[in-house]
């Protein structure tokens, strides 16, 4: 099942070079001559790998909603209904969370909400809002359905200046017909609202509801032979799949030949493990990946001078931290690398 790719006979001086050529003409203070007239002593192929680790995982939390009742008439005969059918209690014979029925995702591995409602526990209540009775007193006009005209600021005048007149006079004001107070615009005279919690409809719904939220956690490292110089550069290529194995509780790579990867394996399962622990979430499958990255190991000598650069990923980019022909201080060139 571990299908090692061979890609050391595709692997040519002329290519390492023209590697080395582009990558030195890409660099600021590199020289392409000396790629082309360096001398290519030895080419070693070395196996980079990648583990990753993803953790599909279900969180639940249960909360209470409510909702206005819609056309079910009183509030006897709708608990009665309620009654009947099994509901109106706190969940019925449901017990925990994870009792519920809740549809998975189309998907795995792919983040996504739901929602859905605890059977059997739904019940019809009165409105504490407006105590059962669908409306509540404007506060704009304290109940009253009127309010201070807002032309003369409820004394019925106001004033305006004379024409070819420096003094002031009070004038009748037409808006509010002199009485000072105007129709409420917020109840339309009637001095009462329409409740905001019941519509209008004096009771209200209430019922579990079950938060349910799909996520998918990963992580994923390097195994190669300098990490000091490669394990950045090669998370950011590509690398051929190698193993694929998805469970509903994933298990040690105990056969892959690589002992680094076994050990990677078992203690990232450990890792997710606790954090799905910790965190009260269920893990509905995890899946893991083995990639197999190309390295290639180039020795060269230029004028007596011996020094390496790699080529790496199926995108084969090349690196070299030594680059001995530079024009410009070797500090900068590192830092373009």
């Amino acid at each position: 099942p571990f299908a090692l790719f061979s890609y050391s006979a595709t692997q040519t001086e002329v290519r390492c070079r023209e590697a080395l050529k582009a990558w030195a003409a890409s660099k600021f203070g590199c020289r392409i001559g000396c790629a082309q007239q360096m001398e290519i002593r030895s080419i070693r192929i070395k196996k980079a790998y990648q583990y990753s680790l993803e953790t599909f995982v279900e969180t639940r939390d249960i909360n209470e909603a409510q909702e206005p009742s819609w056309g079910f008439g009183s509030l006897r005969k709708y608990s009665r209904r309620l009654r009947n059918r099994g509901g109106g209690g706190r969940g019925g014979d449901v017990t925990s969370k994870w009792e519920v029925d809740c549809p998975r995702p189309a998907r795995m591995f792919e983040e996504g909400r739901g929602r859905v409602e605890v059977p059997g526990s739904a019940k019809l209540v009165a409105c504490p809002g407006c105590e059962g009775v669908g409306f509540a007193g404007c506060p704009d006009c304290r109940g009253a359905g009127l309010c201070d005209c807002v032309r003369c600021e409820g004394t019925g005048y106001k004033l305006s200046r004379e024409p070819l007149a420096e003094r002031m006079k009070h004038s009748p004001c037409y808006y509010c017909a002199t009485d000072g107070t105007t129709r409420c615009p917020f109840c339309e005279g009637t001095g009462r609202r329409r409740c905001s919690d019941c519509k209008g409809h004096r009771t209200l719904r209430r019922y579990l509801l079950v938060n349910v939220r799909f996520n998918n956690v990963s992580s994923s490292q390097i195994v190669c032979d300098r990490t000091d110089l490669l394990e950045e550069r090669l998370s950011r290529v590509t690398g051929h799949l190698i193993l694929e194995t998805e469970e509903l509780q994933g298990r040690p790579l105990a056969d892959f030949p690589q002992l680094a990867v076994q050990q990677m394996s078992e203690r990232m399962l450990e890792e997710h493990r606790c954090q799905v622990q910790a965190s009260g979430a269920r893990v509905i499958r995890q899946r893991q990946r083995v990639y197999l990255v190309p390295v290639t190991e180039v020795g060269f000598s230029w004028r007596g001078r011996t020094a390496q650069f790699w080529l790496y990923g199926v995108e084969q980019l090349c690196f070299c931290p030594n680059y001995p022909d530079r024009w410009w201080p070797a500090s900068c060139c590192w830092l373009a690398a």
